[in-house]
């Protein structure tokens, strides 16, 4: 499993980080490691589209770092495109047509929800609130992780059917005919990209849009992210729509009609700039009410080690993976199977997102995530700026 790796990687790489932690670092000596770890793990491996974004406004910090130029500007961000969903379903909570602990049926017909909620010869299906979708909480199977008995996950079958295309309803279909019901509604955690499908599902309903429009129209444009788009259903406003390589179970999807699969469980492509914007908007009040937010931050079930959950955001616990990062302030945001970051310190007032590219590179691209982010801890405190808590009571 890839996070043992990482726990053992990290003792290893902390033990280094931890003799030059005393020494403080410039920006231009920053920007010059990070240059150097991007070389590293573009250099090494076959993945092409390694980068680093990092920005702090309080500590006048901007960097965009790529290991190679000639690559398109977008990449596919992955399950980092769950924070978009989790940010619909927030504005919808502070406009009012819905709250954490709405019903699922209420608002979807029952033979959307047929069959997937079904445990020990129960249906569930009326039980299931938005709350436990966000958080995985609801027992509904994964389409694109879990194994079915008689077929292949949605995941391979993505690489294996490049030219296969997906809807939100065949999505749902797959997991009603080929996967059970991991448990009761809140009995325990299950990560599911079925749930967000659903999710999305629900923001279509109450906005009668389809979910990428609304994502366009109450997200990216607002925030002038006008390089970001749905691979397959949207363009960009601007810029081109070719990606940079996206290696999934060993074959490289950047054209393949099957990355429509991910939709509201992290269909997004976007750039450095817009992803470090988003994160910017969203971590900063922006986009979502101080209560939504923090109930989006109740970061209760685990989803590895090191590694917390809440309403469809994740935190980092550095001190899980090793004694040695204790004294690592928490980060957080969301993390994609492609080797995809976007995490943020509140701490630190930090935005920090990476692409690797790759299904292969989730070990490598926290790993990566984590040595920055130690670079970063070695700059100068701005100890004069004062930043809002959106935590204090």
């Amino acid at each position: 499993m890839w996070w043992i790796i990482l726990v053992v990687s990290l003792s290893v790489v902390f033990v280094w980080l931890g003799k030059a932690a005393s020494s403080p670092l410039t920006i231009l000596q920053l920007e010059a490691k990070v240059r150097r770890l991007v070389r590293r793990h573009g250099s090494k491996t076959t993945l092409t589209g390694a980068s680093v974004g990092i920005y702090s406004e309080s500590q006048s910090l901007d960097l965009i770092l790529r290991h190679d130029e000639r690559q398109p500007e977008a990449f596919h961000a992955a399950s980092v495109g769950k924070l978009f969903t989790a940010v619909m379903i927030g504005k919808l909570v502070d406009e009012g047509l819905l709250t954490f602990d709405s019903n699922v049926a209420s608002i979807l017909p029952p033979d959307t929800l047929a069959g997937l909620f079904e445990t020990n010869g129960v249906d569930h299906q009326n039980e299931v609130t938005v709350s436990q979708l966000l958080s995985h909480t609801s027992g509904v199977a994964d389409y694109f992780g879990d194994e079915p008995a008689a077929d292949e996950s949605v995941a391979r079958l993505m690489a294996k059917e490049p030219k296969r295309s997906w809807n939100p309803m065949s999505l749902i279909e797959f997991t009603r005919v080929n996967l059970n019901c991991v448990g009761a509604p809140g009995e325990h955690y299950h990560y599911s990209d079925t749930g967000f499908v659903i999710l999305g599902l629900v923001v279509e309903s109450l906005t009668r849009a389809p979910f990428e429009q609304s994502v366009h129209e109450s997200i990216f444009q607002p925030l002038g992210m006008r390089r970001t788009f749905f691979p397959g259903r949207t363009r960009p406003e601007a810029g081109s729509a070719e990606l940079r390589s996206v290696w999934l179970e060993g074959r490289d999807l950047r054209d393949a009609e099957s990355l429509t699969a991910d939709w509201a469980g992290g269909g997004v492509a976007s750039t450095e700039r817009d992803l470090l914007t988003f994160s910017t908007g969203l971590h900063s009040g922006t986009l979502l009410s101080d209560t939504t937010y923090r109930h989006l931050c109740l970061f209760d079930w685990r989803f590895r080690r090191g590694m917390g959950y809440g309403h469809g955001m994740m935190e980092y616990r550095f001190g899980e993976f090793t004694p040695l990062l204790r004294g690592y302030p928490g980060m957080i945001g969301h993390m994609g199977i492609l080797g995809t970051q976007l995490f943020y310190s509140p701490e630190l007032d930090l935005h920090i997102v990476i692409n690797l590219g790759s299904s292969d590179a989730a070990e490598k691209s926290a790993r990566l995530l984590i040595a920055v982010y130690g670079l970063a801890l070695r700059l100068p405190r701005q100890t004069d700026v004062e930043r809002e808590d959106r935590f204090a009571p």
